[in-house]
């Protein structure tokens, strides 16, 4: 194991000790990368993710919305709390790394239980709808909507309802508050999202990759898809891409699960499941349009 672990050690820094070697050989194509990386974060991420999240904390914490719709959404996603729902709504503006960031405080605030929060991570797959409908047309943003909404419903489903009676902790937090907490915690999130972009952008271009980088980093990915004549293909990868999150936001998501008592591997299980689901959706949904189609 010894040998094996120096060998990986060598292999680490030899990599790593390239890379800065292909960056004196290649400097004005490396900045160009990065900085074309750095635009693409500055014109599609920062401003729906800045707008989503500050959104989202006021939505969480003034829960009109979710306690009216609670009780239509509580026997179809069997939701532990209003909290739930609350942060379940969110999720389909914010989407992930942002929408695990709130699972896992709502959890540490003893708001949901970890049994929940679990729960909460399986479902909640999604990428910000502000972000999706600012890159894709209104019809594939909605249809894709539509069918990660499904696979919600269904996972939610699978994964059962918590058997115990949770006693949850009401912590809303006053305007003041929340204000100082996106000052906090928005420009680490945004930073980190543009450190995992570059990383991602960085590997592809080394090894010209360009159509793995489709699922290394989502917001690539989906502009490089977006070009694609083939509407049948371009969908079915949209789909593949949006339900999968990307390498890049599943590592972010990885760092932040690993500080809490959430679960990884479940994570990563629906995950999978959600991306078959969505798949099967769309199969579905063309047989049934080409059925109908020809019968026209």
């Amino acid at each position: 194991m010894k040998f094996i672990q120096k060998i990986f050690y060598i292999f680490i820094n030899l990599f790593f000790i390239s890379i800065i070697l292909f960056y004196l050989k290649n400097k004005i194509k490396f900045q160009t990368n990065i900085i074309d990386t750095t635009k693409t974060w500055l014109y599609y991420v920062l401003p729906s993710i800045s707008i989503s999240y500050i959104c989202s904390l006021f939505l969480i914490n003034f829960p009109f919305i979710s306690k009216l719709l609670y009780p239509i959404l509580k026997p179809i996603f069997n939701f532990e709390n209003y909290k739930s729902c609350s942060i379940f709504l969110v999720s389909i503006i914010v989407g992930n790394p942002t929408t695990i960031k709130l699972i896992t405080t709502a959890e540490k605030d003893s708001e949901i239980s970890s049994y929940e929060a679990n729960r909460l991570i399986s479902f909640t797959n999604f990428i910000s709808s502000i972000f999706i409908f600012s890159v894709l047309s209104v019809q594939i943003a909605l249809f894709i909507l539509i069918i990660e909404l499904i696979s919600a419903v269904i996972i939610a489903n699978i994964t059962k309802q918590n058997p115990y009676n949770h006693q949850s902790k009401s912590t809303n937090k006053s305007i003041l508050t929340i204000y100082f907490d996106i000052i906090n915690t928005l420009p680490n999130l945004l930073l980190s999202i543009l450190c995992s972009m570059i990383f991602c952008s960085t590997i592809s271009f080394i090894f010209n990759f360009e159509y793995f980088n489709i699922f290394l980093e989502l917001t690539n990915g989906i502009i490089l898809i977006n070009t694609m004549e083939n509407s049948t293909l371009k969908i079915l990868l949209l789909i593949i891409l949006i339900s999968s999150n990307g390498l890049a936001i599943v590592l972010q998501s990885y760092f932040i699960i690993k500080k809490s008592s959430l679960s990884f591997t479940d994570f990563i299980k629906y995950h999978l499941v959600s991306i078959l689901i969505s798949v099967i959706s769309l199969i579905i949904t063309y047989i049934i349009y080409t059925f109908l189609s020809v019968l026209h």
